[in-house]
């Protein structure tokens, strides 16, 4: 900022923080125009939802959407630091009780995954009721929860099931343990993991494309290594904002800032004389020709597809890849199915 308008380093940074400050700078607006955004080129949304660790033991909940190998922050909610805490359990419920709602308001189609962290039945029960025929789910589950299927039976871990790898199971919609809630299960162990993966969804489809959509989870880890690294990422670890609603902005700042690094690190991947920073992440290239004019791209219209790559679950039957680029989503101006 400073650079680019001509003043001093301290009067852009203090300009930055009235920003962030500014009541009328309304973080929810900015997370609806997004969603409207994804939703008109996209048939349905893959939103990963996750916790992430913020300095002074503070924790932001955020819920980004997954496109190719990368996900964009569209909504998050900082957790206030008051004393006694605020459940973290309600917390996560008022959030995604929100998060469905703007979906629902805007008629958007979504599945929300989760981590193995979210793995509670009271969660599972609070999406059961509170998703619509649009609005699914996918968790993934640790291995010591136990389920029943049928009633009256003890329930039996899911490190009991005899599972191996190259192998996936359908265990149908079962109860789970403390308390009894019913969901779906599946498992399967992909060639070359450590460990198998048992999931719990609503969903109705194949375990292939159930498996897909849980795979596309670790663009979130991806990001978050983009936003608070501060080797190779922006750097928001070392950020010194304390109030909750100027995080929140900031947070979304710096998800438009992604759209546009990862925009340009795909048009200057094109460049020859640029084509030895590809051992990069196509944000980090943005990051560093993004005052280059020798980057000029035509505009975030004339962006190539990316490679398809095999995916790691074609053994089981599913040969598409589930994601939808970015450059196809600024690109294509009719909706592109991600499934």
């Amino acid at each position: 900022m400073a650079a680019q308008t001509g003043i001093q380093a301290g009067s852009a940074l203090t300009r930055l923080y009235r920003l962030l400050h500014n009541p009328r700078f309304q973080e929810d607006r900015l997370t609806a125009r997004l969603l409207q955004f994804l939703g008109r080129r996209l048939k349905l949304l893959l939103l990963a939802v996750d916790w992430t660790e913020w300095p002074r033991h503070r924790r932001c909940l955020v819920a980004a959407a997954a496109v190719d190998r990368r996900a964009l922050p569209v909504a998050v909610t900082v957790a206030p630091a008051c004393h006694p805490l605020p459940s973290q359990n309600r917390i996560e419920e008022v959030f995604l009780e929100w998060l469905m709602a703007s979906l629902r308001a805007y008629g958007l189609k979504a599945v929300l995954v989760f981590d193995r962290g979210f793995a509670r039945p009271g969660l599972m029960r609070f999406l059961q009721e509170h998703a619509v025929t649009s609005l699914d789910w996918v968790i993934r589950l640790p291995r010591s929860l136990g389920v029943v299927r049928e009633p009256g039976a003890p329930p039996v871990p899911l490190a009991r099931w005899p599972l191996r790898p190259g192998q996936a199971i359908d265990l149908g919609w079962v109860l789970g343990s403390r308390p009894a809630v019913r969901v779906r299960v599946v498992g399967l162990w992909a060639r070359g993991r450590q460990e198998p993966w048992w999931l719990t969804t609503n969903l109705s489809w194949p375990v292939a494309k159930v498996a897909a959509v849980y795979d596309r989870r670790r663009a979130i880890e991806q990001m978050l290594r983009d936003v608070k690294g501060g080797r190779f990422g922006v750097g928001l670890k070392w950020v010194q904002v304390r109030r909750p609603d100027a995080r929140q902005r900031l947070w979304l700042l710096v998800g438009l800032a992604l759209w546009v690094w990862l925009a340009r690190g795909a048009a200057a991947a094109r460049q020859r004389w640029l084509r030895w920073r590809v051992r990069f992440s196509l944000v980090r290239v943005g990051r560093l020709t993004v005052h280059r004019e020798q980057v000029q791209p035509p505009g975030l219209l004339d962006l190539p597809p990316p490679r398809r790559r095999r995916h790691a679950f074609a053994w089981t039957g599913a040969g598409e890849k589930c994601s939808t680029s970015v450059y196809t989503l600024l690109t294509e101006p009719r909706p592109a199915a991600i499934i």
